[in-house]
């Protein structure tokens, strides 16, 4: 029977060879690229984190801002009613 021929192995000559300095600078290169884009992520998930807090905290801010808010009025206008009563009393 013949043999088939051998299936091409990684020690056979590459169609573009490499030197091994060139490869060490790839390898370098990839590993570069690797640890920004690790980076990146990292920083899109702290940015995204701190966004729904702050979201969060301004909302609760805001609704007790709203409620000191209300508070004022209410006190406004009992001071106001009761200025004017003491007035119209003191006219008689």
């Amino acid at each position: 029977l013949p043999l088939a021929p051998p299936p091409p192995s990684f020690a056979q000559p590459l169609l573009f060879p490499m030197s091994s300095s060139t490869i060490q600078s790839d390898w370098e290169n990839r590993e570069l690229t690797e640890i920004v884009q690790l980076n990146i992520l990292q920083i899109t998930s702290f940015l995204n984190k701190f966004d729904l807090s702050t979201r969060s905290k301004l909302a609760k801010i805001n609704e007790k801002l709203n409620s000191l808010e209300r508070t004022l009025d209410f006190c406004e206008t009992a001071v106001r009613n009761t200025g004017a009563g003491v007035k119209a009393e003191g006219d008689k």
